[in-house]
């Protein structure tokens, strides 16, 4: 192992503390900084917000965490002492807040944006309109055009953005989940009962797909599936949600071990009606081997056997589970096309993105010449976040001298 003077120094600014255990978001970008540090990166770790008990332990990694301030130039005296060689901002919003005192503090820094998904892709599925009539659209891309690389979880997004908007694959990293433990010796059909569904509550797509379980698609399967019970896992639902809740489905709350618990259900549903990036329920299905039935969002981003089997409509989607619930050659059949998907998410997109880190940091300055936007952006538009920031922080010191001297 290389010593830390030769390590890469890598500063992660996250909008939250990550709970890889109890949302998918937070699996890939803890799967993505430990990878990075297993590939001789000194990976640091700072935040506005407070941990939770559900937050990763990064002490436990020897991964050193700071609280840093929004509106604040103790930041500017953070990061000037860190000098990391490589920042990565989670989500678009530490990006706006953060990236420009990066900028101007550490002009060599490579600039990384994780996206987890595309929010406008997102939002404008959940409000049925075209994506560049979201607001968050301009941010969002600007943000991307900005960074010298951001992190792509679906294939379908590079897609949107290489071959819609135009926009460079060398300042794009495809970053997918990364495949957990083989759990080849989880229970077999007979051994398994019941029906599962996972996700966390404030995710818009999967409060509104256990609304659409509890009001539209269960009353008609419990009917058919006369002593099956449908259970939901997650944290952060709205309590009105778990109200009047129809018999045999039941809301068993937050599990620690995910990977367990599914292993015990016989089928996996996804019935989500919109959403971006790649579904980390989905993914627990394969790992799990529990045979996962999912509509066209919920598979997106997937390899093309596994989006063959999405489901259409409604009847499709019930008749789907009726079929794989009480068929074992079905259900034997089913798993054998999800389980060959697997492969897709290996080590392999994580080792070529080492070797990119490596050469950006390296020829940062010929990248930047080559996509001439970059330093375009910074001296433009994006100023706005830096006066705005500067503002709020002169104001803030205006007011503690005012303060002090009325208080002396």
């Amino acid at each position: 192992m290389q010593s830390e003077s030769n390590q890469i120094k890598l500063l992660c600014i996250g909008h939250r503390y990550p709970e890889p255990e109890t949302t998918a978001a937070g699996r890939h970008l803890i799967d993505y900084l430990l990878f990075l540090k297993s590939a001789n990166f000194n990976v640091y770790f700072a935040s506005t917000s407070k941990k939770t008990p559900y937050s990763f332990d990064f002490d436990a990694h020897q991964i050193q965490t700071t609280a840093i301030q929004l509106n604040c130039s103790s930041f500017q005296d953070f990061i000037g002492e860190l000098n990391p060689e490589l920042v990565v901002f989670d989500r678009i919003n530490s990006f706006e807040q953060f990236a420009w005192q990066c900028r101007e503090i550490l002009p060599n820094t490579l600039l990384v944006l994780n996206t987890e998904d595309l929010h406008f892709l997102r939002f404008a599925r959940q409000k049925q309109t075209h994506y560049q009539a979201q607001a968050l659209f301009h941010r969002e891309l600007k943000a991307i055009l900005s960074a010298d690389l951001s992190l792509i979880i679906s294939t379908s997004e590079i897609e949107i953005l290489t071959k819609d908007l135009n926009v460079s694959i060398e300042q794009l990293a495809y970053i997918p989940f990364l495949k957990q433990t083989d759990f080849s010796t989880t229970l077999g059909f007979e051994q398994r009962a019941h029906l599962i569904f996972v996700g966390n509550g404030q995710h818009k797509p999967n409060s509104d797909a256990v609304a659409y379980l509890k009001d539209e698609l269960w009353p008609i399967l419990k009917e058919k599936l006369p002593e099956t019970e449908l259970h939901i896992y997650g944290r952060d639902y709205p309590k009105t949600l778990f109200t009047h809740m129809p018999e045999r489905m039941h809301y068993k709350g937050w599990t620690k071990d995910i990977y367990k618990t599914m292993s015990s259900y016989k089928l996996n549903l996804a019935p989500l009606r919109f959403g971006a990036g790649l579904k980390g329920k989905v993914m627990t299905g394969l790992e799990t081997r529990t045979a996962t039935i999912g509509s066209e969002i919920a598979f997106e981003g997937f390899p093309e056997a596994l989006q063959e089997q999405a489901y259409i409509n409604q009847d499709q989607f019930i008749s789907k589970i009726v079929e794989l619930y009480s068929n074992k050659n079905l259900n034997t059949a089913y798993l054998k096309i999800q389980n060959s998907c697997l492969s897709s998410f290996s080590s392999n997109w994580y080792e070529e993105h080492v070797k990119q880190l490596h050469y950006l940091i390296t020829f940062k300055e010929a990248h930047r010449t080559k996509h001439v936007l970059i330093d375009l952006l910074w001296e433009n538009q994006l100023n706005k976040d830096k006066y705005f920031s500067k503002y709020i922080q002169y104001k803030q010191r205006y007011n503690d001298i005012k303060n002090g001297m009325e208080n002396g």
